[in-house]
């Protein structure tokens, strides 16, 4: 036994002879755990981020590129969606901002102009 231990004598019922010990552990305090650093979240390397957002393989060509383009922002453009809600809206203005943001990298990464 040591200090952290606690000792129960418990009786037998009715009968009134022998005598049970229990020997109770108590729980240990609570060690705290050091701050975690938040771990960035790796880019997968088999492709640029551009593709996945455009929808297309990274050979495409510039007017893949731009007719991809162009789909996806008539598609995702917050005045098309502004009748469905406001939360619906906010997601289109965040899609579409990330379909302007992978169109400027497609061209930059081609050395193309718009």
């Amino acid at each position: 036994m040591n200090s952290n231990d606690i000792l129960a004598i418990v009786g037998c019922g009715a009968l009134g002879y022998g005598v049970v010990h229990l020997v109770l552990n108590k729980p240990a305090p609570p060690t705290p755990r050091p701050p975690s650093q938040p771990q960035p979240q790796p880019q997968p390397a088999f492709a640029p981020g551009w593709t996945r957002v455009l929808e297309l393989p990274a050979d495409a060509s510039l007017d893949e590129i731009r007719e991809a383009y162009r789909r996806l922002m008539s598609q995702y453009h917050p005045d098309k969606v502004a009748s469905l809600g406001r939360e619906l809206r906010e997601l289109a203005d965040a899609k579409s901002k990330d379909i302007s943001s992978a169109y400027r990298q497609a061209l930059a990464e081609r050395g193309a102009r718009d």
